[in-house]
């Protein structure tokens, strides 16, 4: 999924992932809002160290929706 195309996510997952993990790899994917936390997060894409945001709008990477976002302490 990149920012310039609309996509649309399946029923059950209701918001959109962005991650950016340590080292450099970056995570843009569907998401369930009630999983947006770190640890969720974490242990489903495999990495230890990352930031993300999750959001809950259409094509809300152009605008602020509905909102989670965290970086962990490195």
């Amino acid at each position: 999924m990149d920012c310039a195309t609309a996509i649309n996510c399946s029923q059950n997952q209701d918001a959109c992932l962005y991650a950016k993990a340590v080292p450099l790899k970056f995570y843009h994917q569907c998401w369930r809002y009630q999983d947006c936390n770190f640890e969720f997060i974490a242990s489903s894409l495999g990495e230890k160290q990352l930031q993300y945001h999750c959001c809950q709008k259409n094509l809300c990477n152009k605008s602020d929706g509905t909102s989670i976002s965290e970086k962990t302490p490195l």
